[in-house]
């Protein structure tokens, strides 16, 4: 069920550009934001117990630069349904359905967190829908056997102080009403559909890509993982560095953590608009 929170930033978002839409998919009935027309569109992918109307303020920042922006709330986030069975793949599958029918043009893909992970998957998968990658801290690196418990523990957020510690992380200047964004935060964590999906996670991280993965990606590729970036693990960080294709565009902004829209909402917009401008947004450009 979305939040207050939720209800009023759909509103805000809908008095401005965006449309509120729905698609049939087999993991249920999945809400997407869009600024409606044909054509090519940035697709913004949000991060795991996030969702698109959370990333509003970015979302309306980047409304007056392109023709077209859809904005997916993955399955069991915000307005979509949550399947009976909540598992990483079957999350990628309905989000993959959702796109199919909402894009009808090669597009460039935002992906922050697991919508980096969700946007490399679909590339590999669905190149000629693809223009080009922006990816923000992106899921999908391998963790390490023996760092892998410690690190989906932070997740878990066990009790208020635990909340606070993991949203500290999240801001370079915490602000003086953090203990109102852990409680959100944490509320947002331990919904049933987000702690099926964690468990799902230990057991098998299907999302989890390889060097064979990134070697194939042949779109233009902006790479955005900032230096003060402590919510992924540095062996997630390294995986990318080496094994991103020659082409790809490394950003690493020394105040960006996993979050940085939250702080610095214009820095994010700017990064990724001046990426799109530089991709060719025709249909031989996924060819």
């Amino acid at each position: 069920m979305p939040t207050p929170v939720e209800h009023l930033l759909r509103r805000w978002l809908c008095a401005g550009r965006y449309t509120s839409r729905y698609a049939e998919t087999n993991g249920g009935r999945l809400h997407y934001y869009d600024t409606g027309g044909p054509g090519p569109a940035l697709v913004a992918l949000h991060g795991v117990s996030s969702g698109a109307s959370l990333m509003a303020p970015l979302l309306r920042r980047l409304a007056p630069t392109f023709d077209r922006i859809v904005a997916p709330d993955m399955p069991g986030h915000g307005f979509s349904q949550a399947p009976e069975s909540m598992a990483l793949e079957g999350l990628y599958q309905a989000s993959a359905q959702l796109l199919d029918q909402a894009l009808d043009a090669p597009s460039v893909l935002f992906g922050h967190s697991l919508g980096g992970a969700l946007a490399v998957r679909y590339a590999l998968e669905r190149p000629e829908r693809v223009s080009g990658l922006c990816l923000l801290s992106p899921a999908g690196a391998p963790t390490p056997d023996d760092e892998r418990e410690g690190w989906l523990d932070q997740f878990e957020m066990s009790d208020h102080q635990a909340s606070v510690e993991f949203v500290r992380r999240l801001y370079v200047d915490p602000p003086p009403y953090l203990p109102v964004v852990a409680r959100a935060c944490r509320f947002l964590f331990q919904r049933d559909p987000i702690r099926a999906l964690l468990r799902s996670a230990r057991a098998n991280f299907a999302l989890t890509l390889s060097a064979a993965d990134l070697a194939r990606l042949n779109v233009p590729i902006r790479f955005v993982w900032g230096d003060a970036e402590t919510t992924m693990l540095p062996a997630h960080r390294a995986f990318w560095l080496e094994h991103l294709p020659p082409h790809a565009e490394v950003l690493t902004p020394p105040h960006f953590t996993h979050c940085p829209y939250l702080e610095y909402v214009g820095d994010v917009a700017q990064l990724v608009s001046d990426f799109a401008r530089t991709v060719p947004w025709r249909a031989e450009a996924a060819a």
